[in-house]
């Protein structure tokens, strides 16, 4: 309790020195008030920017403009995969199907395509066919 006192008191000094900024809250799960975090007032000039899968946070936590971020398509998917997989990298058609089943398995969430592409860098056919049985349990 006292660190998180430390932070939203350094985060309060620092937003008060300045005319202008942009603080970004990034993956919200749950609403809070925003001087608990040191944001006591919202001036002009000054942005606070929230991401959140849920919209009941960005109701909860009064948000002025919302902007729903669709889900990537299954080609948009395959792009990001391999772009994060490395550009350098030659699938065999095995180890290609088994990307393009991880790549669907994401739903089209973008940070899932990155942390499993991200995760599958530079290793074999096996570990890599066990990342889509993992994808299938969760």
């Amino acid at each position: 309790m006292k660190m998180m006192l430390h932070r939203a008191a350094k985060l309060s000094n620092e937003i008060r020195t300045k005319q202008k900024w942009i603080l970004i809250l990034d993956d919200l799960w749950n609403a809070f008030e925003l001087h608990e975090v040191g944001i006591l007032d919202l001036v002009k000039g000054c942005k606070l920017i929230m991401t959140t899968r849920s919209e009941r946070v960005c109701h909860q936590m009064h948000s002025q403009r919302k902007i729903k971020v669709k889900l990537l398509s299954v080609k948009e998917a395959w792009t990001l995969f391999m772009e994060k997989l490395g550009h350098d990298i030659t699938l065999s058609l095995e180890m290609e199907q088994i990307a393009v089943d991880i790549a669907r398995e994401c739903a089209g969430l973008p940070l899932g395509v990155i942390t499993m592409a991200g995760s599958l860098r530079g290793v074999d056919g096996i570990y890599m066919n066990g990342g889509i049985r993992t994808l299938n349990l969760t």
